[in-house]
């Protein structure tokens, strides 16, 4: 009788752990360093078990009145189609120049996106920075 209800009781555990595990894009940050209203340092990190992959695209959004909105694009930039890998566990610093595509940026909160693909499902990454 103990074996059955021990039996039952763990595949109660794992049951419920399934559900438990982060996906990649709460593993993968994308946090601000430095910067200034025309570029800005990031740190990439890949807490993942798995590799990932990005490109050199980006987009900036702006948060405004409580909600977060893209921005137009002064000049659409031609970006190479450059798979890199960022490996699992790694950091690395990534410098983003965001003024070709988007001018220098006025006083407030944005956040950059950056598409990361795990296991060929693409996920969005973000970091939040402020222009004072």
């Amino acid at each position: 009788m103990k074996k059955i209800i021990l039996g039952i009781v763990l595949a109660l555990i794992m049951i419920l752990n399934t559900g438990c595990e982060k996906s990649p894009n709460e593993l993968i940050s994308l946090t601000f360093q430095e910067g200034n209203d025309h570029s800005g340092v990031f740190i990439f990190k890949n807490e993942s078990d798995y590799d990932a992959m990005y490109g050199d695209a980006f987009e900036i959004m702006k948060k405004e009145d409580g909600k977060w909105s893209k921005l137009e694009e002064k000049n659409e930039g031609q970006v190479a189609l450059i798979g890199r890998e960022l490996k699992a566990g790694a950091i690395i610093e990534l410098n983003i120049d965001w003024e070709y595509a988007y001018g220098k940026l006025p006083k407030g909160l944005y956040k950059i996106v950056k598409e990361v693909t795990v296991n060929d499902k693409n996920y969005d990454v973000y970091g939040t920075f402020n222009v004072e």
